[in-house]
């Protein structure tokens, strides 16, 4: 199957024209536009990338953009954290990325959760949500036009520490 690049950033399903990266994240982005990624493999003129965004009690502290491999986190103020990620992928065949996540310098018996969701343009979804101390979940990236997946880790209120997320 032949895929017309959408991109090289969007901010929706919908693919409405390319849309230029955030290079600046001293305030919280606008529209949260995040890269087009092609699979697991980067583009001739970009590198893979997702969007990340750090929220301490609600309030924007923090963003970014993270590589495949590479380690997003956001220090919790003691009163609730959350760290949000999100890409979008484009792909002819069936792959799947390993979103990682855990909690750093956190008391013991944190119980932080996360969730996931998986949009397609053609209409599929999917979702999954957990809780814990850290862990690892498969997503599958089935063939795509063009399809948005977003993560959120939340750190409840009270144990401080680090939110760390990674997709290989």
């Amino acid at each position: 199957m032949a895929i017309l690049r959408f991109g090289p950033w969007s901010v929706a399903l919908s693919g409405a024209g390319a849309i230029n990266p955030i290079t600046d994240f001293t305030s919280p982005p606008l529209g949260f536009s995040s890269p087009v990624n092609i699979a697991k493999t980067d583009w001739p003129n970009q590198e893979w990338g997702a969007v990340y965004l750090g929220f301490n009690s609600g309030s924007y502290v923090s963003g970014g953009v993270v590589g495949l491999g590479d380690t997003a986190s956001v220090v919790d103020s003691g009163f609730g954290s959350e760290l949000r990620v999100r890409f979008f992928y484009q792909t002819a065949d069936d792959i799947s990325v390993d979103f990682n996540w855990g909690f750093v310098n956190s008391a013991p018996d944190v119980n932080g959760s996360f969730v996931w969701n998986k949009f397609t343009i053609e209409g599929n979804t999917e979702s999954d949500s957990g809780s814990g101390v850290n862990g690892s979940e498969s997503i599958n990236l089935e063939p795509s036009a063009l399809g948005l997946i977003s993560v959120s880790v939340q750190l409840p209120s009270g144990f401080g520490g680090t939110i760390e997320i990674s997709f290989t």
